[in-house]
């Protein structure tokens, strides 16, 4: 969740496909009879022909988009990693009201 495309899982990973018109699609590939579909981080699905790809490399950037930890608070980053199971309840410190003093 901190540095989504430091490992990206195989299972996760988007690919760039290039065509032979220069159109360059980025996406979470499925092989099927005709060629790839490319699921896109829209959510868009193409179809792209077998005999239409000219390359296909794998993308260095996950689908998972950086900063989704940004808007929230500690108390709510420790609740969500919680939540799912990262970290135990028991240890981790809770966040502490800011003292400002004049």
């Amino acid at each position: 969740m901190l540095f989504p495309s430091h490992v990206i899982s195989d299972q996760y990973a988007s690919k760039k496909v290039l065509t032979t018109n220069g159109q360059i699609y980025t996406g979470i590939t499925i092989q099927t009879k005709q060629g790839l579909t490319v699921r896109t981080k829209e959510n868009k699905e193409l179809l792209v022909a077998k005999a239409d790809i000219e390359e296909v490399l794998p993308s260095k950037v996950s689908a998972m988009p950086a900063g989704l930890l940004d808007m929230l608070t500690p108390s709510e980053i420790r609740d969500l990693l919680c939540f799912i199971g990262y970290l135990p309840q028991e240890n981790i410190a809770e966040e502490k009201p800011i003292t400002v003093r004049r």
